[in-house]
């Protein structure tokens, strides 16, 4: 194996409660040089008590699915379902393509524009990271029939981070607090907290939203707002503007000063992305690829022999409950 490259990737390790355990591996291996990612494989997981634990070790692992898992580890205790999509294509560019919501202009739109234009290495950093997981959460979006511009949120709600966390107990891309999950269906439990595993996040956000898109007429700006202060304070305040003859459009609504300013944030990611040049700020290339790859271990199982089979080495003293 001395040909092959190493190659970066992180592993999620899902335990669902009674059925199929799945790890969630994230390929790094076709990201642009220009990333300047270091060759290390990170490993996020749930299986550790407490807070989600960060370790960093180096693997060897090849460029490629098929290359890195042995048929013969694989056949009986592991199988992989791949996710195939084009290669090399721009992932901004099928973002804009799929733009749908209206464009405003405004000053409150204009003021994240501004705050955009004086960060430029925060953009720079927050795309960079979101590689991993936007081309998977654009896809996803795509399937719904939902805009592209909600590929950006995990950018307002948790600068693409799977593992932040808020003092209001919301946690990873899409930062659910634990009830939203639940009746979302992203499961939670000691082993296990799918508010940070992309996959079952990505899916119970876009059913979020889409119910909120249905509980606000179809008007997606207040379906936004709903998903930050929740749909009862904006249902509110739609009732409170009716009754007293104004407009209930969003820009018109009373709402919290964070919720003023969610949608706005959104919309001038979304004019970032549509024009950068605009903004005097080159984003970095991000391909239309995507980065990972679920693994179905059939149940429950040690993390050394997951480990084994994708041929990395774990580090000393490295060790998961049964």
């Amino acid at each position: 194996m001395s040909d092959i490259k190493p190659t970066r990737m992180t592993i999620f390790q899902r335990l669902p409660g009674q059925s199929a355990a799945c790890i969630t591996l994230l390929l790094a291996a076709s990201l642009p040089a220009s990333l300047g990612a270091e060759p290390v494989l990170t490993l996020a997981d749930s299986l550790f008590s407490g807070p989600a634990d960060t370790q960093s070790f180096r693997s060897h692992s090849p460029v490629a699915l098929n290359q890195f898992v042995d048929p013969g580890l694989a056949s009986d205790s592991v199988s992989f379902r791949g996710i195939s999509a084009p290669a090399g294509d721009d992932l901004l560019e099928r973002l804009r393509r799929g733009f749908t919501l209206e464009r405003v202009s405004n000053n409150r739109i204009q003021g994240e524009m501004n705050w955009l234009m004086r960060n430029p290495e925060y953009v720079d950093r927050i795309f960079k990271r979101a590689q991993r997981f936007l081309p998977y959460i654009t896809d996803e979006l795509d399937s719904r029939g939902l805009p592209l511009e909600l590929a950006l949120l995990p950018i307002v709600e948790s600068g693409y981070d799977p593992f932040a966390y808020s003092h209001g107990r919301a946690a990873g891309l899409w930062q659910f607090i634990p009830g939203t999950a639940r009746r979302y269906g992203v499961r939670q439990n000691w082993w296990y907290d799918g508010r940070r595993d992309v996959v079952d996040a990505t899916s119970g956000a876009i059913s979020y939203l889409t119910h909120l898109y249905k509980l606000m007429d179809g008007d997606w700006f207040h379906a936004i707002a709903s998903y930050n202060s929740g749909e009862g304070n904006v249902l509110k305040a739609v009732r409170r503007n009716k009754n007293s003859g104004r407009p209930t459009d969003y820009w018109n609504l009373k709402l919290s000063k964070e919720t003023n300013s969610y949608v706005p944030r959104l919309l001038a990611l979304a004019e970032l992305v549509r024009d950068p040049a605009a903004f005097g700020i080159t984003l970095p290339s991000l391909i239309d690829e995507q980065q990972f790859v679920a693994a179905d271990t059939g149940g429950q199982i040690d993390l050394a022999l997951a480990a084994d089979t994708i041929f990395v080495i774990l580090p000393a003293g490295t060790a998961a409950k049964p």
